[in-house]
């Protein structure tokens, strides 16, 4: 019996084919017209544009309850769990705002940027808005500094309002993320020893990345480096190992690791202290908070 012979339709491939071609075409003129259309509505950004600066004059000038109030919200939402609602600090090593001195700067523009880009182990608050950070700048200085800390209060006067280091509105704001993203590794900037060279390099680094870093340039086994890396390391917890690191008591270090890394618990607290010191000699000027 003779199979029967597959045929064969140039016609109908044809037609399919422009068929086909027809469909692409008309795609491609669909969202060619609509990105003309954004476009137009949505221009690129030149080279290096922020986006429009806000009046941060008229933000620091403004003090009433209203500002406070919000300054409050952003405090105990944010804040709080460093500094501690009385300002005291909730976490070692955070800044004592009764009590301490600003080494950003205590002014109100100086502790703007300080929330905005992170000071040590300060990390920077992208997810705060200008209002908002102009708010607990208003707070922290009217509930902390004013009585309790004066040496840290700068009064708001005309001639500072007048000749602040802020950029003009209207133009393009350094401080400001960019409109097509922001650059979350901006919050820590440190100085570290490069691993396979004999300098050090400045690098933006988050808290976890700091943390890494740091632990990538001591001597350990693979096995031993894996555990102190902490590939599930959240960003608070790092800035708690970060913030431990810097205390004058090893101990706190040990606590701390061993909350933090749960493999490390297991090490005996003579080999935590060794390695603490070993981190602290990789790049010691890197946590003077």
């Amino acid at each position: 019996m003779n199979a029967s012979r597959a045929t064969s339709h140039p016609l109908l491939w044809s037609l399919v084919l422009i068929a086909f071609v027809v469909i692409i075409a008309f795609y491609f003129r669909f969202w060619f017209q609509r990105g003309e259309a954004v476009g137009v509505t949505h221009p690129r950004p030149t080279g290096g544009a922020g986006v429009e600066v806000p009046d941060h004059a008229a933000f620091i000038a403004r003090l009433d309850e209203d500002v406070l109030e919000l300054g409050r919200q952003v405090y105990e939402a944010n804040c709080v769990v460093c500094h501690g609602l009385d300002g005291m600090g909730g976490v070692n090593g955070a800044r004592l705002f009764p009590t301490e001195e600003f080494r950003n700067g205590a002014d109100p523009w100086s502790q703007y940027l300080t929330l905005s880009r992170g000071y040590n182990l300060m990390p920077a608050q992208p997810m705060l808005s200008t209002e908002e950070k102009h708010a607990v700048t208003h707070f922290v200085r009217e509930q902390f500094l004013r009585e309790q800390n004066p040496s840290q209060y700068t009064e708001i006067t005309e001639e500072y309002l007048a000749n602040g280091p802020w950029p003009a509105p209207g133009g393009a704001d350094a401080e400001a993320p960019h409109p097509h993203g922001r650059n979350a590794r901006k919050a820590l900037t440190i100085p570290v020893k490069a691993v396979s060279a004999q300098f050090t390099v400045a690098v933006s680094l988050g808290p976890q990345d700091q943390w890494r870093q740091l632990v990538a340039g001591i001597p350990l086994s693979e096995a031993e480096r894996q555990q102190w890396m902490g590939h599930h390391l959240s960003p608070w917890a790092a800035r708690q190992l970060l913030t431990a690191l810097a205390d004058e008591d090893p101990d706190v270090f040990v606590q701390t690791a061993g909350d933090h890394l749960p493999p490390i618990s297991l090490l005996p607290a003579s080999r935590v202290r060794a390695i603490r010191e070993q981190l602290l000699d990789q790049a010691p000027s890197s946590l003077d908070l």
